[in-house]
Formats: structure tokens, sequence, C-alpha cells
């Protein structure tokens, strides 16, 4: 293989097509369906199924009725993130979405 360049990083070069080894990290362990959560201002959630996963978490249907079970057609989510993008990056990520 040829040797990095100045325009180009060792793990990624997009003249030659190399790329940066994948991230090691794997999703959380999913929550079961029906789990309750509570938030920092004390309002208990109720998880539905998982919808979505990326490379920060899962995201679930949620709802504010935790006597009965999520809808289908929930008006909320709720994502649930690495454990190590750590309290300052999800609080970052927060912000960016609410403004």
């Amino acid at each position: 293989a040829e040797a990095p360049t100045a325009n180009c990083s060792a793990g990624c070069c997009p003249r030659r097509g190399w790329m940066a080894p994948p991230r090691k990290s794997r999703l959380p362990k999913p929550l079961p369906e029906g789990f309750i959560l509570m938030d920092t201002e004390k309002k208990r959630w109720r998880l539905g199924k998982v919808i979505g996963q990326g490379g920060f978490g899962l995201i679930y249907l949620a709802s504010q009725e935790v006597d009965r079970a999520v809808a289908e057609d929930s008006d909320y989510v709720i994502k649930v993130e690495y454990q190590e993008n750590g309290p300052l990056f999800s609080e970052l990520k927060f912000y960016q979405r609410a403004a």
C-alpha cells in the first residue's frame, strides 16, 4: 500500500480511497419494550419499540402515559446514547436541537 502524502492522513485518503477503521463501540443493549424511565425533571416515560439506531444510540417510541402501552403514532421518542458519549456531549446535542 502507498504511504500517506501531505494531503492524506494515515486513516483516510479520499484520493486513494482509504477508509478509517470502523468504530469499535457497540450500540447500547436494547431496553425492553414497556421499560419505565425517569428523566431529570422526575417525569416518568414508558418505552415503546425501537424505531431507529445510529452512530450515537437507539431511538425508541415513548409515552408519558406509563400505565398503557406506547401507541404506534406516539408524539414522543427517546434516544438512549452510548455511555461513552458522556453528559456534556448529550447536553450539547440537546441545546443544538432545542435552539
